[in-house]
């Protein structure tokens, strides 16, 4: 991948969350931003000082960087595609990031599957949904299996029922997948004029391996296909690297791109 395609990804990424998982993101200096969690988001995944082009930071970035976090009271987290060789920080997350390269197993339009699921799409999550993600992510990393981000606190689920995007020209949209009118699994995505991401892929936890999670991703994958006005759009997921989720994503025609690195100071 190109240098300036990931830059854009990873730009799109954080300003499309702003207002969904991000508070905001804020200029620290010399091609250094941070991520500002939103309120009762306090862990690295969603508080971290980045560039767009992934690179780790040198000596001289990472004082300002520590300076910065000291003024305002951020969490000293840093998010980098290269290796941080820095002993006082420690590795707590790699993310797969993804794009759509074949959407050969996504062509099918079908609402239904032989299981007798079926996908909705919806504008904003309803109280089912919320309960949905809310076991898929709250559940502790021991009951979690290791299938994907597991034990997050609940201002996740408030942020996920509040997706408001502050960018104008960026929207939400959600699938639903459902047996019998119970809902078994989620999905959302951030649709923008070029570039769409999708997030917040949870089955509940009585549900996983049944493919209810592929289910809710091809769903949304084709309604973001549908929104966009031009041929071949760049669509996005991130997910835990080298995980059983990662390899679900590859078999749906998602190809890793880069492996994004967060590591935390404190």
């Amino acid at each position: 991948m190109e240098i300036m395609t990931l830059s854009k990804l990873v730009q799109f990424h954080n300003e499309a969350n702003v207002g969904v998982f991000l508070r905001g993101i804020h200029l620290i200096g010399d091609g250094w931003w941070y991520a500002q969690g939103q309120s009762g988001i306090d862990d690295c995944y969603w508080n971290y000082a980045y560039r767009v082009d992934g690179r780790a930071p040198s000596k001289g970035d990472m004082a300002q960087i520590s300076t910065y976090c000291r003024q305002y009271g951020y969490p000293f987290n840093i998010w980098t595609t290269d290796s941080l060789n820095d002993m006082s920080f420690s590795l707590e997350s790699r993310e797969a990031w993804m794009v759509l390269a074949d959407n050969t197993a996504l062509t099918d339009d079908s609402t239904t599957d032989s299981s007798g699921a079926s996908t909705t799409i919806v504008a904003r999550p309803d109280n089912d949904m919320l309960m949905v993600f809310e076991a898929a992510y709250g559940t502790s990393e021991e009951e979690g299996e290791g299938i994907g981000y597991s034990g997050l606190p609940f201002a996740y689920v408030r942020s996920y029922a509040q997706q408001e995007p502050k960018h104008p020209l960026i929207h939400a949209v959600h699938s639903k997948v459902t047996v019998d009118g119970r809902c078994v699994a989620v999905g959302s995505a951030l649709v923008g004029p070029d570039v769409g991401a999708i997030y917040s892929v949870g089955t509940a936890p009585d549900s996983r391996r049944k493919g209810y999670g592929s289910l809710a991703t091809k769903a949304i994958v084709r309604e973001v296909n549908a929104r966009f006005t031009h041929d071949n759009p760049t669509i996005l997921l991130q997910t835990e690297a080298d995980s059983p989720v990662e390899e679900m994503y590859s078999s749906l025609g998602f190809e890793r791109v880069t492996c994004g690195k967060l590591y935390s100071g404190e």
